[in-house]
């Protein structure tokens, strides 16, 4: 009785320290950053604690930036991050915030818990369950060769706000949470368990400071061990795909997005094209979003270039598709009109489908080496990001009576 009393008096004893957070900023922005390069690590983070950010303002020099730069430097290549950060989510309701997140195409996971996690009235033993159901769970959704990394909830000097009487037994509570989530991962082929470290005190005035998550995410960072070349990936079925589509509400009639649209005209500028676009696809259409240079709203599905980069889930770069056998039963490539030079980077929707790509094009034929792919790419997260922020207005209809159009009418 007297153990039970003592968990209920430290319990309230966090939450009351805890309300000194409502006055630490931290990011409020897209959970979303990017280095430029390619091939690409595909990186999803979830949960709270260390990648909450705070102290910051922006996730951008906060743990999800600080990750981006630091696993580029290590595996020089370009990086995305994005995920699913809430200061409110514990183990057990991750499982559920899990669901909406690209893991599939992951090479790399990053989950998080906080010292929040004590709050919950469960004891220590069954909240290793929870986590290992978690993990279980993750591991599950993710592709072979892939990696997980595990935070531990960082030590009680990184959080000035938890300092006071009841740090002593806190702390204590913290390293046996962090003990068995080691357990766990250790149980786990390709999990990795990270028990990060007090960085030193931050300036003056700060509660954690952007040279704080610079150094943890060096850590991280330093910590996966993974192959790139043998990650294994599944792409969506084509119904998931569509699903995907009807799910950010961008199908309905109305005017274009002005977003979008500028993404469009800044490819077609930096490629030199007579021709960009930003297609979704969707039953049996691909539907222009965005274009320049383009006539039409849509294409008939088996026209429909991006659907390869869409179904290959890398991005596309044809020089002559007159010379490229996997176009010569394409109806709407026609020797003497049409396409020549062909280049697209799919794009996903946030809950990682692929749906649809920024494709440049133009009537005459190139050399590919000539295409810079990394820029096409930073081009294509512009459009990815902007989806993320797209509402998903069910009372939007789709786009049913779009009538198809043949892929001709290349303005010069």
């Amino acid at each position: 009785m007297r153990g039970r009393s003592r968990g209920r008096l430290l319990r309230a004893w966090i939450r009351w320290k805890a309300v000194a957070l409502e006055d630490i900023p931290r990011p409020t922005d897209l959970v979303f950053a990017s280095v430029h390069g390619e091939p690409t690590l595909e990186t999803v983070v979830l949960g709270n604690g260390t990648i909450t950010g705070w102290g910051v303002a922006s996730h951008k020099v906060g743990f999800v930036g600080s990750l981006a730069r630091a696993l580029a430097q290590r595996f020089q290549r370009g990086v995305a991050v994005r995920g699913t950060i809430d200061p409110d989510l514990r183990v057990p309701s991750m499982r559920v915030a899990a669901t909406s997140l690209p893991w599939r195409r992951a090479q790399i996971g990053v989950l998080s818990f906080g010292p929040m996690e004590i709050l919950d009235s469960m004891s220590a033993r069954a909240w290793q369950r929870e986590f290992a159901l978690l993990i279980d769970d993750l591991r599950a959704r993710m592709p072979a060769g892939s990696v997980l990394v595990v935070l531990g909830i960082p030590p009680i000097a990184t959080m000035p706000i938890l300092r006071g009487a009841g740090s002593t037994v806190l702390a204590q509570l913290i390293q046996r949470y962090n003990d068995k989530a080691a357990e766990v991962c250790a149980q786990h082929r390709g999990v990795q368990f990270v028990q990060l470290h007090d960085p030193g005190p931050p300036p003056d005035g700060q509660y954690r400071s952007a040279a704080h998550y610079a150094l943890w995410a060096e850590v991280v960072a330093a910590h996966v061990a993974l192959d790139p070349a043998a990650v294994e990936f599944q792409n969506s079925p084509t119904e998931l795909r569509s699903q995907a589509v009807e799910r950010l509400g961008i199908l309905a009639d109305g005017p274009s997005d002005d977003r979008f649209e500028r993404v469009v005209r800044l490819a077609q500028s930096v490629f030199r094209t007579t021709s960009a676009a930003f297609t979704v696809l969707h039953g049996s259409l691909q539907l222009y979003k965005a274009k320049v240079g383009v006539d039409g709203d849509s294409i008939p599905r088996d026209q429909s270039m991006c659907e390869l980069a869409v179904a290959q889930a890398s991005p596309l770069v044809v020089g002559d598709t007159w010379a490229d056998p996997r176009f010569d039963d394409n109806p709407g490539l026609r020797k003497g009109a049409g396409v020549r030079f062909y280049a697209a980077y799919p794009l996903r929707a946030p809950d990682g489908h692929y749906i649809g790509a920024l494709c440049v094009f133009d009537p005459e034929p190139r050399n590919p080496d000539d295409v810079d792919v990394a820029t096409l790419r930073d081009l294509a997260l512009m459009i990815e990001e902007a989806l993320h922020e797209a509402p998903a207005d069910a009372a939007k209809r789709p786009r049913e009576s779009v009538s198809p159009a043949p892929l001709t009418g290349w303005r010069r």
